[in-house]
């Protein structure tokens, strides 16, 4: 068995399309309205973004 052996940035990405694809997912199973439901999900990866970009940007 392998263990991967995610970055930071692995994660940051990840979280990205993870919040994207529930957004959508929420949207799309409840009543929830997919405009609102994508709009949390983009909030939220906008602020992963930002953390990843400006937080704790890449050295080199």
């Amino acid at each position: 068995m392998t263990s991967l052996n995610l970055d930071y940035y692995d994660k940051i990405l990840a979280g990205i399309t993870v919040s994207l694809a529930a957004g959508g997912s929420v949207g799309a199973i409840t009543k929830i309205s997919l405009a609102y439901s994508l709009g949390a999900g983009a909030a939220i990866s906008l602020v992963l973004m930002y953390d990843g970009m400006f937080r704790n940007g890449p050295l080199g």
